[in-house]
């Protein structure tokens, strides 16, 4: 514990006290190279003195003060800005799994039960579609492949070190070698995507293997090559109720108008204050991270609506005012 707060504190101190020292902004976008690239930002302090009690969520991690998003080089990130067509419509796959004994099978994969749940918790947000169970196959996620809109994804990913390429998302199998329903990297990122945001609600989403001035390939750096301009991965293995929850208020937020950095940011907070003390460990949260375009995906309707309401009554009180200084020197004209 002492040791994992002191080296948060080691990191903040050579990565970001030098330029916070400069710089008076609370909204940061990280370029990272090489092994910063499997560093979550948001679990690092700026401050800690050792204790001899365990007390994660007694720490101030810097989630609370900064929104934090990523980006593979400033090309990517401002090229893409707006480049996709604006739409809320929400792609969501929750395939189901079985356990497969067979030798002609290379993985199986354990049931996520808080997929469904998580599916629905995100719908309840936005509009959308969900393929739940038997239709979350990969030939669906194809079919809809160019859509404009915005996927998310609950289910088990791989992530392959020796040859990003082979790094896949696994979609509910149609037979029994488990062998058609893997999405790999490569037939991703040789694609052309139209979707504004990709969520990858599953394990190590951002990791793979690093090249050198390149960063990580991971299944998300597949995804921005294949053109979507937003990205939230994970750096390592997540838990499927954590994900479930973070999810849920993610998408909460973006629905009131927040962006995309600002809402990971508040969905990472809401769940700090609202699970068990055991949970707040940062290896739980902090894997959550968004690459590339920020901004907000819905208006805030409600803003608009209570500044129009604010003109209108403006606008009411001054006509209310002419009128009755016009009538106060009618009736003033009328008298003489």
């Amino acid at each position: 514990y002492n040791k994992l707060n002191t080296t948060s504190l080691e990191l903040y101190k050579i990565l970001l006290e030098p330029v916070f020292h400069d710089l008076n902004a609370k909204k940061i976008i990280i370029i990272p190279d090489e092994q910063i690239g499997y560093l979550s930002f948001d679990a690092l302090i700026s401050n800690y003195e050792p204790e001899s009690i365990v007390n994660f969520a007694g720490i101030n991690y810097l989630v609370y003060d900064y929104q934090f998003s990523y980006a593979y080089s400033s090309n990517l990130l401002f090229n893409r800005q707006e480049k996709n067509k604006q739409s809320n419509f929400i792609y969501a796959f929750a395939p189901s799994y079985q356990e497969l004994k067979t030798s002609k099978s290379r993985y199986s994969f354990g049931e996520l039960k808080s997929s469904k749940n998580e599916i629905n918790s995100v719908l309840n947000s936005f509009d959308g579609k969900a393929y739940i169970g038997d239709s979350a196959i990969k030939d669906n996620f194809k079919s809809l492949i160019h859509q404009y809109g915005i996927f998310h994804f609950a289910l088990h990913a791989k992530s392959e070190q020796d040859n990003s390429e082979y790094s896949f998302l696994a979609f509910t199998s149609t037979d029994s070698t488990n062998s058609n329903n893997l999405m790999y990297n490569y037939e991703i990122s040789s694609t052309a995507m139209n979707a504004s945001m990709v969520v990858l609600s599953a394990c190590n989403t951002g990791d793979g293997q690093i090249y050198s001035g390149e960063g990580v390939m991971s299944l998300s750096r597949g995804f921005v090559l294949a053109g979507v301009s937003s990205v939230v991965h994970t750096l390592w293995e997540v838990r499927d109720e954590t994900s479930a929850l973070i999810m849920k208020y993610f998408y909460k937020y973006l629905a009131q108008g927040k962006s995309k950095r600002e809402a990971l940011q508040l969905a990472k907070i809401h769940y700090i204050k609202n699970v068990s003390p055991q949970l707040v460990n940062p290896s739980y949260w902090s894997s959550y991270v968004l690459s590339g375009n920020y901004a907000p995906i819905t208006k805030n309707y409600w803003t608009i609506i209570i500044l129009l309401s604010l003109v209108l009554i403006v606008g009411t009180g001054i006509t209310l005012v002419m009128l009755k200084k016009r009538n106060g020197s009618h009736l003033k004209k009328t008298k003489f």
